[in-house]
């Protein structure tokens, strides 16, 4: 009972956020429908490994096209979702191609199951996939069967190292692109993006491990409940992450002055763009008057294209400006020069009645908390402590 339990735990947590997607209608569209694609997925698979680790070989046998298609796509839908938030807005059928190992090798399984016929299937089963006989004697279908199951196992391998390197770049562009366009990050996207990559990793190792283990190896009860009890953490991490998430690339395409993805792309490329040094230095004058005089960033939801509109330039080239110039991204410079207003508020006397947080309001940070987190971050104390020992 308590074995049964355990194997069903995963696809119930996947079932669960299965329903909350579907359900959900904050989400954007191409979101939403790429997660309950991800979780239905992830359901008919930890299905399939319930009736695998319960000793089911009838119900098994019949699922194992299945599984093996659910396991290989798993990755690759969670890739898509991935791309849905940082990169594209618009579902391209190209995508689906992602999928095309997935429908080959279940295919190709269930073909192979139909001609080896139900007695043979059935042994085979018992012999590769739960490792029931050291002595494997199989027909010409049974080697074919036995090639694709192997192969399942390499392509899965391959996928989640591609599906790994390529998400984590992407979730880093778009962590760098929203750290230069936005002052306040805060609500968007810097600590989502960092949780979702850490889960993402985290279950990446143990998938892997699992993988090169096998499946046989977890069929003991004592040890079954640990990848169990981990799977189940991860997936509803992932869920209530993504949940969670509001932000999207969509949304940063919708604001008034955001330019087109394609439009921005050709900005950044274009050859001709290019400024006098006298121009240069006028520009980067203009941005040490505007951060250091004119103290700009103490505007709340301050962003890039602010800037570039007073100073009447690209802001492709206000950000490389900034970066070159000051050697950080346009959030980390105007929350330096909050910090540092902040700081001398807190020293000098004239301003000491004033509150923490009304010191954090007038140096230009959105809320208490991200004030807290900076310059926590800078000194490694909290403001008040701070100030007690420096005011």
């Amino acid at each position: 009972m308590i074995k049964t339990a355990f194997t069903l735990l995963p696809m119930f947590v996947s079932l669960f956020w299965l329903v909350m997607f579907l359900v959900d209608n904050q989400h954007a569209k191409s979101v939403r429908f790429i997660l309950s694609v991800f979780f239905s997925v992830a359901f008919l698979l930890y299905l399939s490994h319930a009736f695998y680790f319960n000793f089911e070989y009838n119900n098994y046998m019949r699922f194992d096209a299945v599984y093996k298609f659910a396991n290989i796509a798993v990755y690759p839908l969670y890739f898509l979702y991935i791309v849905y938030l940082t990169r594209e807005v618009n579902f391209r059928p190209a995508y689906l191609l992602v999928l095309l190992p997935a429908f080959l090798v279940s295919s190709t399984t269930q073909v192979v199951y139909m001609l080896m016929g139900n007695e043979e299937a059935l042994n085979f089963v018992h012999q590769v996939v739960y490792r029931e006989e050291s002595a494997i004697q199989l027909s010409n279908y049974g080697r074919v069967q036995l090639l694709v199951h192997r192969l399942t196992s390499v392509i899965f391998t391959v996928q989640l190292v591609l599906v790994s390197i390529v998400g984590s770049r992407l979730l880093v562009q778009f962590d760098e692109k929203v750290r230069n366009y936005y002052a306040d990050t805060e609500g968007r996207n810097l600590l989502w993006t960092r949780r979702l990559f850490l889960t993402f990793a985290v279950i990446s190792v143990f998938s892997i491990i699992a993988n090169v283990l096998g499946r046989a190896f977890f069929l003991p009860f004592d040890m079954i409940m640990v990848p169990s009890a981990v799977f189940s953490v991860l997936v509803f991490a992932i869920g209530y992450i993504s949940y969670d998430q509001r932000f999207t690339v969509q949304n940063l395409h919708n604001d008034s002055n955001a330019p087109t993805f394609e439009e921005e792309l050709f900005d950044e490329n274009e050859v001709e763009f290019v400024y006098t040094n006298s121009q240069s230095a006028e520009l980067k004058n203009k941005l040490q008057s505007l951060v250091e005089d004119e103290k700009i960033y103490t505007r709340k939801d301050l962003r890039i294209v602010d800037l570039s509109k007073i100073m009447n330039t690209n802001r492709t080239y206000v950000s490389r400006l900034i970066n070159q110039e000051y050697g950080k991204s346009f959030s980390e410079l105007i929350n330096h020069f909050r910090f540092e207003e902040a700081k001398r508020m807190l020293l000098r006397n004239e301003y000491s009645f004033l509150s923490i947080s009304e010191i954090a309001n007038r140096a230009g940070f959105p809320s208490e908390s991200s004030f807290y987190r900076v310059f926590k971050k800078e000194t490694g104390m909290a403001p008040g402590d701070w100030r007690k020992l420096n005011g």
